[in-house]
C-alpha cells in the first residue's frame, strides 16, 4: 500500500489538479515529486469515480491540515460520467490483485459492485468509528437511513447523501405500500381508454425496479448463486409485459404530463417520483397544479417500504487500509454540517444524513415563506418510513436482462424462455467470478 507521494506543485494551495479531479487524468496520471516532507508523509489512497471537485477540495483542506498523513486520489473515471463494464472490471481488477485503497468515495452507490466487494471480505464495520467519535453520534444522523443500509447490525459502507424514490398511487388501487404488479392486467382491462394509466413508466422500468430494489432476491455474490426462474420474477415481467406502450408526445402533452393534468382527469393513476430537494417537492405537493400528489396519493414501492433510498454518495474503508482510524478522520467530515447543509442546494441536490442539517434546511425556508410545516413533516414521514436501498447488480448482469427482456417484450421469447435465459447467463457469469 505504501508508495511515493506525487503531488503537484502547487496544488494544495490551488485546490485543484489532485488525480482524478474532474475525471482528467485518472489513474494512469503522470506524477511529479513536490518535496521531501511531502515524501515522507504517510499516504491514505482514497478511490472513486470521476470524483467531483467537492471531494477534491475536502482531500486539500485535509491534506493542509494534516501533519503527517496525505490523502491522494485514484480516479477509475474518464470524466464521462458514464460507468462501463471496463470500469467496474478496474475497480473489481485491483481488488482480485491485492492493489486494493484505503477508503472509497461512492457515488453514487447503486453504480458500484458493492455486494461484489463485500463477498470479498473488502469493507470494515464503520459503526464502531462512529461510536467512538467524541464529536459526531448515531443520534445526529437518521436512524433509519443507518439501519436500511447495514446488514446484520454492520455499516459496510456510510450514506453521506440520498434520494427518495418512491411511485404515487391511488389508494384503492394499491396494495398496501406495495405497487401493484399482480393487478396490471386487470387494471388495463378495466379502464382500456386510459393510455397514461401508470403514467410515464415503461415496461424495463417496472424490470429495472423490482431487480435494484429486491437485489438479494436475485443474486448471491457470496455463494455465486441467482435466481431469476421464481415465481414473482415471472409475474414481474409478465405484468411488465401488460404495461401501456403509450407515452406523451410533443411538448404539450409532456407539459401536461409533467403537470399532473393526466392525474386531475383521472386517466393516470400512478407517477413515479423522486425527492431530491425541499423545493422542487414542495413545488409538486402545495402548489395547486399539483395537487394530484398532495395527501390523496399514497406512496407505493416494489417492496415493503413506502419509499426507496437511492444513496447518491457513501464512503468506506477497507481491511487494507493502512490507518483506520485516520481514515476515519477524514471521511467523518462529509457528516459534518458544512458539508450535509451544501447537498439540498448543490448542482446535482441531495439529501442530507445528519438531522441538524435537514432541520436548519426546513427553517431556513419557512423563514423565507416557502412551503409547510406539513410539507416539511411529510417529506420526513417519507425519510422515516425507509425499508429498503436501491442496491447495485452488476453492469454485465443488467446488460443479460435488458438484451434478454427486450426480445420478450417484442414477442421474441415467451416468458419462461425469457427467464431461463437469464438464468443461465448470469449462473454462467458467476461461476466465471
Amino acid at each position: 500500500m505504501k508508495r511515493t507521494v506525487f503531488l503537484f506543485a502547487g496544488l494544495l494551495l490551488s485546490g485543484t489538479g489532485l488525480w482524478g479531479c474532474g475525471g482528467v487524468q485518472g489513474i494512469n496520471a503522470p506524477t511529479v515529486v513536490e518535496s521531501q516532507e511531502a515524501q515522507e508523509k504517510k499516504e491514505l489512497v482514497l478511490a472513486g469515480i470521476d470524483l467531483d471537485s467537492g471531494i477534491c477540495l475536502a482531500v486539500t483542506a485535509f491534506n493542509q491540515l494534516s501533519d503527517d498523513t496525505v490523502v491522494i486520489l485514484r480516479d477509475y473515471g474518464d470524466g464521462s460520467g458514464v460507468v462501463s463494464d471496463t470500469v467496474q472490471g478496474r475497480i473489481y481488477g485491483d481488488v482480485i490483485n491485492g492493489d486494493i485503497p484505503d477508503m472509497y468515495m461512492m457515488s453514487p452507490t447503486s453504480v458500484w459492485p458493492l455486494d461484489r466487494l463485500n463477498a470479498q471480505g473488502v469493507f470494515v464495520d464503520l459503526y464502531p468509528f462512529l461510536d467512538r467519535d467524541p464529536r459526531i453520534s448515531r443520534d445526529d444522523l437518521f436512524s433509519t437511513v443507518l439501519e436500511t443500509v447495514q446488514r446484520d447490525d454492520t455499516l459496510f459502507y456510510f450514506p453521506v447523501s440520498y434520494t427518495l424514490n418512491g411511485i404515487w398511487g391511488v389508494p384503492e388501487y394499491c396494495n398496501g405500500n406495495r405497487f401493484p404488479v399482480d393487478r396490471i392486467s386487470g387494471l388495463r382491462q378495466l379502464f382500456p381508454q386510459h393510455d397514461m394509466l401508470f403514467g410515464a413508466f415503461t415496461p424495463m422500468d417496472l424490470i429495472n425496479m423490482e431487480v435494484s430494489q429486491n437485489p438479494d432476491l436475485y443474486v448471491n455474490w457470496k455463494t455465486g448463486t441467482c435466481d431469476f426462474t421464481s415465481r414473482r420474477f415471472l409475474d414481474t415481467l409478465e405484468a411488465a409485459c401488460d404495461l401501456p406502450k403509450y407515452r406523451p408526445a410533443g411538448r404539450k402533452e409532456m407539459m401536461d404530463y409533467a403537470a399532473g393534468v393526466y392525474l386531475l382527469e383521472g386517466r393516470q393513476f400512478f407517477a413515479p417520483y423522486t425527492i431530491s430537494d425541499f423545493e422542487s417537492y414542495l413545488m409538486k405537493t402545495e402548489d395547486v397544479a399539483f395537487h394530484p400528489y398532495g395527501g390523496d396519493m399514497v406512496s407505493v414501492t416494489l417492496t415493503d417500504s413506502q419509499v426507496v433510498l437511492d444513496i447518491r454518495s457513501a464512503f468506506a474503508i477497507t481491511s487494507a487500509c493502512g490507518d483506520p482510524e485516520t481514515a476515519w478522520q477524514f471521511l467523518r467530515t462529509f457528516l459534518e454540517m458544512e458539508y450535509q447543509q451544501s447537498l439540498p442546494t448543490a448542482t446535482a441536490p441531495a439529501l442530507p444524513v445528519n438531522v441538524h442539517a435537514f432541520t436548519a434546511e426546513t427553517d431556513k425556508l419557512l423563514a423565507e415563506n416557502k412551503g409547510t410545516e406539513a410539507g416539511f413533516v411529510r417529506i420526513l414521514e417519507l425519510v422515516e418510513s425507509a425499508r429498503a436501498v436501491t442496491g447495485s447488480t452488476d453492469i454485465r448482469i443488467e446488460s443479460m436482462i435488458s438484451e434478454a427482456v427486450s426480445a420478450c417484450f417484442s414477442g421474441q421469447k415467451t416468458v419462461k424462455e425469457t427467464a431461463r435465459m437469464i438464468q443461465d447467463q448470469v449462473s454462467a457469469y458467476l461461476m466465471e467470478d
